[in-house]
């Protein structure tokens, strides 16, 4: 009692007790203060920077409790300036999922905008709406480049394949979309395979320097090339594999040919009914982040998963993770992103059905 603030910061306040911001609220009107409501997210959860999107970890480097911020970021109505960078340690978090598979992890007292008010996490139950934002198209307005990225030192027996100072192409970003989807070997730091029988793709990957001896597994040497890949973040087992977090700093154009690999690699489409557009993985987290990275383009899908059961070569169940676009969702990715090739020749035929 008797105190004087200039500021104030309420930590978990939906646990408190709603006298306390009554109490306070006409002292700091009085000294034109202000004062803070500290809710967290997971680290993962992506949002939307001046710079496009960014995994919020990624936001601020810095790990005390408070720390200073001032960048805006995007949310309901635009962009708005956040002062304060929290990082609150370990918590209990809820995991929200909508029909469609967006999924949010937060703490009770975070809250959600249902269409009409702010609502605490913790009231929601089932059957609840929650709009998402989609189409903004906020995107990093310069090129990605290897600035940061240094380069092996090439030993003795090092692979002599050096790789030129402007490598990083746009044919270089459809290539790693296709190693994301059916890539292999960047742990063994010397030969690149992708996996791939479509004569389109192996024309493409021909034309990179790639060779194969069976048509199907198409193979480059190179130590820097495997170097990069793994800097950027393409390692890890199918599990592990994940839509790389530098893929996000790059601007609107890199990540379209990136995608266009993605799902050259790994998706199918069709023109039937509405029009349809899927790819799979057993990677939920790859999954996930393409989902929502779809949503910067205005492009919605429906994520599921199903189980695949043991078979005689493969003797273990595993669980593998869908992203389905249907109608006019699969129009805009067409119209927006596309394929390379035979599948985006599909496109015509939805375009005009749709006009």
């Amino acid at each position: 009692m008797g105190t004087n603030p200039n500021g104030c910061i309420f930590s978990e306040y939906s646990m408190q007790d709603p006298n306390a911001w009554q109490y306070i609220r006409p002292i700091l009107d009085a000294n034109n203060g202000w004062a803070i409501f500290v809710f967290c997210v997971a680290p993962e959860t992506i949002v939307l920077t001046e710079n496009g999107p960014r995994k919020i970890e990624r936001v601020s480097d810095k790990r005390e409790e408070f720390s200073p911020l001032n960048k805006p970021i995007y949310g309901l109505g635009g962009f708005h300036n956040a002062t304060e960078f929290y990082c609150g340690g370990k918590r209990k978090l809820l995991k929200i999922t909508t029909k469609k598979g967006y999924q949010i992890r937060c703490t009770p007292n975070h809250p959600l905008w249902n269409g009409d008010k702010w609502i605490e996490s913790k009231y929601l139950k089932i059957g609840d709406f929650l709009p998402i934002q989609r189409g903004q198209e906020i995107w990093n307005q310069e090129d990605f480049t290897t600035k940061e990225w240094e380069r092996p030192i090439q030993g003795k027996q090092g692979n002599k394949k050096i790789l030129s100072e402007n490598f990083l192409t746009h044919d270089m970003f459809y290539l790693m979309g296709l190693y994301l989807a059916d890539g292999s070997g960047i742990n063994t730091g010397r030969t690149l395979t992708i996996t791939k029988s479509d004569k389109m793709i192996s024309d493409f990957l021909f034309s990179q320097g790639f060779k194969t001896v069976d048509g199907l597994h198409h193979t480059y040497s190179s130590t820097e090339l495997c170097h990069f890949f793994k800097w950027f973040g393409l390692s890890g087992t199918a599990k592990e594999k994940q839509i790389p977090d530098r893929l996000l700093e790059c601007s609107r154009a890199q990540v379209i040919s990136f995608l266009q690999g993605y799902f050259n690699g790994d998706g199918t489409a069709g023109v039937k009914k509405a029009g349809y557009i899927k790819v799979c993985s057993v990677s939920e987290e790859l999954i996930r982040v393409l989902q929502v990275l779809l949503l910067n383009f205005g492009i919605t899908s429906r994520r599921s998963k199903y189980l695949v059961q043991p078979t005689e070569k493969v003797k273990v169940s595993s669980v593998v993770w869908n992203l389905e676009l249907e109608g006019h969702s699969a129009y805009l990715y067409f119209s927006k992103i596309g394929f390379r090739g035979h599948k985006q020749e599909r496109s015509s035929v939805l375009c005009e059905r749709v006009k």
